[in-house]
């Protein structure tokens, strides 16, 4: 493996992107130039400490060389602030902050009584009501209410979906021509062969078509139903705990495949990162998340 080499060639030498550390503080992990040096000054981005001005008279920063192991968390940070003045967070002080209120993690009786158990219920009734079975015979006989009322007592059960974005999905669910459309994008959404940010996509262009295309709405049934896929946005809170991890997602207001997909990479980045917690699916991951909105 290929050893760190000290710095010894004039600051400019440093590129954005670079991969470096200081030695003297091994506890900031490692960094990435964001800010190519001036005035004998320079940005880095570190893993644990997030952005720094250092002084390279003092900071004696080292490249890490090629040959050494890349770190897959750091490379996929933004290297340009995602929102100017957030806190930075690391999955390891969110992991932390986590266990402070949960000791006992993701297996904690507090937390799977006090948020985890509201999820398990809805899933529950979404994979009995809306089985395979149970929306292919409702699409077949076009009997759409039982689904519907399935449907929306799930958002009721959970209380992750805001109420007014519930509500929405019940004026749009009044009107009969709206029921269709949305229980047979329910059963692509839950057993198409597609990819899921494909029916992600074709489920949002649904609920734009009823007048209800809201984040939460969006991606709340695929997540709740199947939390080994898909993830949960909730309109400021997702994108605000993204922002303090450093995490680009693209965000936009109005629901779009390239931020959702920017949500799964998310999740998988983070999966691999708490390791040590366990995390037992999404439903976990979206605990985590919520816990970083709450202290940014």
């Amino acid at each position: 493996m290929q050893s760190a080499v000290l710095v010894s060639t004039p600051p400019l030498a440093f590129a954005v992107g670079d991969r470096v550390r200081s030695p003297s503080r091994p506890d900031w992990g490692a960094g990435r130039v964001t800010r190519a040096a001036a005035a004998g000054r320079i940005g880095v981005l570190f893993r644990e400490a997030g952005e720094l001005t250092l002084s390279l008279a003092h900071a004696k920063l080292e490249w890490l060389g090629d040959g050494e192991r890349s770190d897959a968390w750091l490379e996929r940070l933004s290297l340009a602030p995602v929102a100017p003045g957030a806190a930075h967070v690391s999955p390891r002080a969110a992991m932390a902050r986590f266990l402070e209120a949960y000791p006992d993690g993701f297996r904690d009786e507090r937390y799977r009584s006090g948020e985890r158990a509201a999820l398990e219920s809805a899933q529950a009734i979404l994979r009995e009501a809306l089985s395979r079975d149970a929306l292919r015979t409702a699409v077949r006989g076009r009997r759409w209410g039982p689904c519907c009322a399935a449907a929306t007592r799930a958002l009721s059960v959970a209380k992750i979906v805001s109420p007014a974005d519930a509500a929405l999905l019940r004026q749009a669910l009044a009107t009969p021509s709206a029921r269709g459309p949305f229980v047979t994008a329910l059963n692509e959404l839950f057993h198409g062969r597609q990819p899921a940010v494909a029916r992600f996509e074709r489920f949002a262009g649904a609920l734009e078509a009823i007048g209800a295309p809201r984040w939460g709405l969006v991606t709340f049934f695929g997540f709740a139903r199947c939390p080994e896929q898909h993830m949960f946005l909730r309109q400021g809170e997702t994108p605000l705990a993204a922002s303090a991890l450093r995490f680009d997602l693209g965000f936009r207001p109005e629901p779009n495949a390239a931020t959702y997909a920017r949500l799964l990479e998310l999740a998988l980045c983070l999966e691999a990162e708490l390791g040590a917690l366990g995390p037992e699916d999404r439903f976990d991951l979206q605990a985590l998340l919520r816990s970083i909105a709450r202290g940014a």
